[in-house]
């Protein structure tokens, strides 16, 4: 039987929720993942090229990206706000800004696109996360994100679940359409992230290690490591659905009884998020 020790405070469960892992502790063998680690090693942030990174929900694209950042610029504060800030903490003046392609409308895209290519403000470097560029391109934004795709003092980092949206529903009032096909646009689109990696599912071991690894974290025992991998196995290695079981746990303790994961817990435990 093992335990874990119980940290200096007690996580709750909207903590455990919006935790996003520092940049090591992700896990996978992905080219994206790859892509990251070589970055750190051969280039300053500012030297960065645009990146895509495309992948299904669960692999961890934005939370790795966020991480990244704050080891990248230093500030762990990133990531928290809905709206552009700055960072100052690694010796040089940076501005993030975070775009959601789902529901910016023309105008505040308009804005931010400005914010980022001129209104730096004396900031050394402009780093854009863009979420969900495919519904940003298919909603017809493409064209107004593209001044800032290739501004030199701006790295946009960008994430899709597919391109086939873009494919589909791409509309667009400033394209000529008797003129080129909405595919050879959305080619010409995606030419603007000359670097395109794709995320991937952990495996087993690797998600049974970042399990063990967090409840120690969080202060979570555990009655056996079967119970942690009937955990993997019911997870399907999305590591979003495996998690949710700690924060389970997290929920069950109570001022005398330390958090636990139980196979009782894991096996009445539901990971579908359509399922309850």
């Amino acid at each position: 039987m093992s335990t874990s020790g119980t940290p200096q405070k007690r996580i709750s469960r909207k903590e455990a929720e919006s935790y996003i892992p520092t940049f090591v502790e992700n896990v996978g063998k992905s080219d994206f993942l790859l892509e990251l680690r070589q970055r750190r090693l051969r280039e300053t942030p500012k030297e960065e090229r645009n990146l895509l990174v495309v992948g299904d929900h669960g692999t961890g694209k934005t939370t790795t990206l966020i991480g990244y950042l704050r080891e990248r610029l230093n500030d762990p504060s990133i990531g928290f706000r809905d709206e552009a800030d700055w960072s100052l903490k690694s010796g040089q003046i940076y501005r993030f800004i975070p775009i959601y392609g789902a529901s910016v409308n023309r105008p505040q895209l308009e804005n931010q696109v400005e914010l980022a290519t001129h209104g730096s403000g004396g900031a050394d470097h402009s780093f854009v996360l863009l979420e969900g560029v495919e519904e940003a391109f298919a909603r017809g934004l493409g064209g107004v994100l593209e001044p800032m795709l290739g501004h030199p003092d701006v790295t946009t980092y960008a994430t899709a679940r597919t391109l086939e949206d873009g494919r589909r529903g791409e509309v667009d009032s400033g394209t000529d359409k008797s003129s080129k096909s909405r595919i050879d646009r959305l080619r010409a689109f995606i030419s603007k992230f000359p670097v395109r990696k794709r995320t991937a599912l952990p495996e087993p071991e690797e998600l049974f290690g970042l399990l063990k690894l967090r409840m120690e974290k969080w202060g979570i025992g555990h009655d056996s490591d079967q119970t942690i991998r009937l955990l993997v196995r019911k997870s399907g290695c999305v590591v979003p659905y495996a998690l949710g079981a700690l924060i389970e746990a997290l929920g069950e303790a109570d001022s005398v009884n330390d958090p636990r994961l139980t196979y009782d817990l894991v096996t009445r435990y539901e990971p579908d998020p359509l399922v309850f």
